[in-house]
C-alpha cells in the first residue's frame, strides 16, 4: 500500500514540489503501490525509481516523465 506522505506529496502539492522533494531526498524510494493516479495530470513528473505496483493510472496524463 502507497505510503500516505508520498502520496501528500505528489498529490497535494505540484509537480515541481514533488520534483524539488526527490532531488532533496534522493536516498527515499518513494512508495505508490495501489494508489488512485488515475485522471491526474503527472506530466513532467520525477518517477525514477518510485514502485508504482498496481496503480491505477487510467486517463493518466504521464507525457514526458522522468
Amino acid at each position: 500500500m502507497a505510503q500516505q506522505q508520498h502520496l501528500d506529496i505528489l498529490l497535494k502539492q505540484s509537480v515541481s514540489k514533488w520534483n524539488s522533494w526527490r532531488r532533496e531526498h534522493p536516498e527515499i524510494l518513494p512508495d505508490l503501490r495501489d494508489a488512485d493516479l488515475s485522471k491526474k495530470n503527472l506530466a513532467n513528473i520525477n518517477f525514477k525509481r518510485v514502485n508504482v505496483t498496481g496503480a491505477k493510472l487510467r486517463e493518466t496524463s504521464l507525457s514526458s516523465v522522468c
